[in-house]
């Protein structure tokens, strides 16, 4: 008897592409239908992960500081990952692999418009998705204070510079603008 831990099972890289093909053609098989709805809440889920960032980071940062905050801000984030990944949901940035392996799989011009189909609802729907949680969190007085300000700020951060990048601060009137707190 071998005191050594059960090492896992190793894929060779066929088997690996076989699975990705069988990931690609479920996705290229799915309703018109079903890829609105994934993508829709793919849109609502990551934009809920970004809210989730500034939110938690506007409510830790005056009690315990910008690191603590920035850290629990991305642990925050990553809920909307995990809705993203648990509920299967189709995020147009997500596994290109996948589809493109079934595609090639299957040949001829069928396999590429459904794959053209694929790409096209999933982006437009991620992006109105997103769109419509925007839309919610636009209302005034739907974040709390100092979560509109976390939200511009961090695109702008980047781990290693103490500042901010050197890009336009974004304005535009209206009470839903992250900097204009008199329009």
């Amino acid at each position: 008897m071998s005191d050594e831990p059960p090492r896992p099972a190793v894929l060779d890289p066929q088997e690996i592409y076989e699975r990705a093909e069988a990931e690609g053609e479920r996705r290229l098989s799915m309703t018109a239908q079903d890829q609105v709805m994934t993508g829709f809440i793919a849109g609502v889920t990551i934009v809920f992960g970004i809210v989730a960032l500034g939110v938690v980071e506007a409510l830790v940062e005056p009690s315990l500081g910008h690191g603590v905050a920035k850290l629990a801000g991305a642990l925050a984030f990553a809920v909307g990952l995990v809705f993203l990944i648990v509920g299967r949901t189709e995020l147009f940035s997500e596994n290109f692999f996948d589809p493109v392996a079934a595609a090639i799989a299957q040949g001829g011009g069928k396999a590429w418009v459904r794959l053209a189909r694929l790409w096209v609802i999933i982006l437009a729907l991620n992006l109105v998705g997103g769109a419509v949680l925007v839309g919610v969190i636009s209302i005034d007085g739907a974040l709390p204070e100092g979560a509109p300000h976390a939200l511009v700020g961090a695109p702008r951060r980047s781990p290693g510079r103490s500042g901010p990048r050197r890009w336009p601060e974004p304005c535009w009137p209206g009470p839903w603008s992250p900097c204009c707190r008199t329009c």
